[in-house]
């Protein structure tokens, strides 16, 4: 039944960005009420919608069998009321670069339960596996779906094909086992220590016309040269793969992995033109070696991303996250608008410790 309860929501809240957009609509959907959101993206040098949060919208509504106001490119005002459905299975095809993990982002939140078990498989054909401002695939499968199924939430993707700004053409499949409401629950986490480092794991993306430089091995000896100054004797499990892709580009992102069950990230990170393949690995392994540093079990990127999770687990649980980003900010003041829980943050040595308390 759909709580006719309208969740009114200014999107120049927070960071003002398109992640309240894709936000607010999955916890339409998750909470089966009513959304209208107002002044999006206002204070960006292009207002409203762009075709990612249109298409985003559009496949909620029609996963939900949905009601959605008139939308396009521009639009700064939507009004959104889920159905009481799910549908099985959707393509989506996205004529830009559009993210592929973003648009995933709002699905994934939208179908944590659902009416019934029924699995869902989301058929991407376009749009970019790799863009700026937005992890990649593979972050999503090792670090948020990897903490995803710690407490019972199953979700893969698969990339049949990468694709690149400002091109895009590529492929993948979304697929999704979401828990059955007033049955299923979600199990508790409590990552407070990161345990000991096992491995520094990644993924290093390339086009194939950069193949002769010798860029992917390139990037994989400066990671390994550049870790080894912080870390000693341990096993790297670093993938290398040149791709066909409409357009150049790279795409990467690293891990560490302990063995409490913790990772953290260096978070997705692009190669540009004129940026040599030796400065691309010290980036990647700065920003990897600062959520190591300060004792964190989840970085920035995941801490916006797992509080839906947390948020619905009955049991109290709890992480050390790296940073409390605005993105994660923005995710608890949403999830309030739709029903309140009692959290808190403590800085901890260098790290942030939250936890939802017992409902």
């Amino acid at each position: 039944m759909i709580d006719d309860r309208l969740v009114k929501i200014d999107g120049s809240i927070g960071e003002g960005g398109g992640s309240i957009l894709r936000l607010a609509s999955g916890f339409s959907v998750l909470f089966t009420r009513p959304i209208e959101v107002y002044n999006i993206r206002s204070s960006r040098s292009k207002p409203g919608l762009r075709l990612q949060h249109v298409l985003g919208l559009q496949a909620l509504r029609d996963l939900t069998d949905g009601h959605l106001s008139p939308v396009k490119v521009g639009t700064t005002k939507i009004k959104f009321t889920p159905g009481n459905v799910f549908r099985d299975e959707l393509n989506i095809k996205i004529r830009t670069a559009g993210s592929i993990a973003l648009l995933s982002q709002s699905i994934q939140n939208a179908a944590i339960f659902t009416n019934n078990s029924s699995e869902l498989d989301i058929n991407y054909t376009g749009g970019g596996t790799f863009g700026l401002g937005a992890p990649d695939p593979y972050y999503l499968n090792n670090i948020t779906y990897y903490f995803f199924s710690k407490m019972g939430y199953k979700c893969q993707i698969d990339v049949l094909k990468n694709g690149f700004y400002p091109k895009g053409g590529a492929k993948a499949r979304l697929h999704i086992d979401p828990l059955e409401k007033d049955k299923d629950q979600l199990t508790p986490v409590n990552f407070e220590e990161q345990g000991n480092l096992i491995k520094i794991g990644g993924d290093i993306i390339v086009s194939h016309n950069l193949k002769k430089p010798k860029v992917a091995e390139r990037i994989h000896n400066g990671i390994v040269k550049e870790m080894a100054k912080f870390v000693s004797q341990v096993k790297f499990d670093i993938h290398r793969k040149y791709i066909n892709s409409l357009n150049p580009g790279v795409g990467l992102n690293i891990w560490a992995q302990y063995d409490s069950g913790a990772v953290v990230s260096s978070g997705t990170i692009l190669g540009k033109r004129g940026l040599p393949s030796e400065k691309l690995a010290r980036i990647a392994s700065r920003a990897l070696i600062e959520p190591m540093q300060c004792g964190a079990t989840v970085d920035e990127y995941l801490g916006d991303q797992i509080i839906p999770l947390l948020y619905l687990c009955e049991e109290p649980s709890s992480i050390m996250v790296s940073k409390i980003s605005s993105h994660m900010q923005t995710n608890l003041d949403l999830l309030d608008m739709f029903s309140k829980r009692k959290y808190e943050i403590k800085k901890i040595g260098k790290a942030f410790r939250f936890r939802y308390f017992e409902q």
